[in-house]
């Protein structure tokens, strides 16, 4: 039943520490970054290595978008003041500031609203209806806690119609990504065995912002007395620019939604590269034998670069 757990239990007890590393460091984001990983369908058990190849462009990207959202015209400032939001008068980062960001980019922008919407629509639902988790593209949340579900349909509309003014010509094409993800994920489902369906469905079913709420080094210490981090929290705090605007709490749950869905098209481009390898080919009624590999990242990496070009200041954000 925990072929599942303990397969990626192991690989995290071969590179934890006794003495885990601050939560304020990289290294203490990277088990969480395989968690995440393995969520998104790199089966069977995602490598620190290869987290540590992945964290560096992950918080450059979410450095230079919060630099693009803290310039963003004062004229945003003055709209979200109008909303009526205490967080709006105190200075904090805005969602329409971080839409701002993301105005060139119309696939991301329309991931972004769709999941809001959708996450809109569940919490209209009476709360004993709610009984299973609400997936898209690659952002599942269980919508029992309702604890992300912070933007109401009256403000998604907002975002919308300020995204139509940032940017009349936006046009959404079709999100192959998201379909090609989802069915390589259906593939990867319909090869587990019950036992190995049921730990990666929670693995999913837990939002992002809890992934890394474990206790330090219980797989290392089995389960000593330790301080409780969240290292996705700390990750966030060590990569946001100085001196830039705190987010607010629903700026927080889109930018969590973001790096995500960043870390999947890094994951896309990983397991393109890996299936140019002689040998790789995948049956469709198999697992994966092993997890990407750090090179298969760096030569994704590489080929992104090549297509971004130089003078940009993200990789994987318009």
């Amino acid at each position: 039943m925990f072929f599942c757990h303990l397969c990626f239990s192991t690989v995290l007890q071969h590179h934890l520490r006794m003495d885990a590393p601050d939560a304020a460091e990289p290294e203490a984001f990277l088990p969480t970054l395989c968690e995440m990983l393995l969520c998104l369908g790199d089966w069977p058990s995602p490598s620190l290595d290869t987290a540590a190849i992945l964290e560096p462009v992950l918080a450059r990207d979410v450095s230079a978008l919060v630099v693009r959202a803290c310039n963003a015209p004062n004229s945003l400032n003055n709209t979200a003041s109008k909303s009526s939001t205490k967080s709006a008068k105190d200075g904090s980062l805005q969602p329409e500031q971080l839409v701002f960001a993301l105005r060139r980019d119309a696939l991301m922008t329309s991931r972004l609203m769709r999941y809001l919407e959708e996450m809109a629509r569940a919490t209209q639902q009476p709360r004993n209806l709610i009984s299973e988790p609400l997936a898209y593209g690659s952002k599942r949340v269980d919508l029992r806690t309702k604890k992300e579900l912070v933007l109401g349909g009256a403000k998604i509309k907002q975002l919308r119609a300020l995204l139509g003014e940032l940017n009349p010509r936006l046009r959404a094409p079709e999100d192959e990504e998201v379909a090609a993800r989802r069915l390589r994920l259906d593939r990867l489902t319909r090869a587990m065995t019950v036992a190995q369906y049921e730990v990666f469905s929670q693995r999913r079913s837990t939002p992002l912002s809890c992934l890394g709420r474990r206790r330090v080094g219980d797989l290392a210490s089995r389960g000593k007395a330790t301080p409780s981090v969240n290292s996705t929290s700390a990750w966030l705090l060590r990569c946001w620019p100085a001196g830039a605007l705190q987010p607010t709490p629903a700026t927080r749950q889109l930018l969590l939604f973001l790096l995500r869905e960043m870390a999947a098209l890094l994951l896309d481009a990983a397991l393109l590269v890996r299936a140019e390898q002689p040998g790789q080919a995948q049956r469709e009624d198999k697992l994966p034998k092993e997890s990407v590999r750090p090179e298969h990242v760096r030569e994704a990496v590489r080929r992104l670069q090549l297509a971004r070009g130089p003078g940009h200041d993200t990789l994987l954000i318009l």
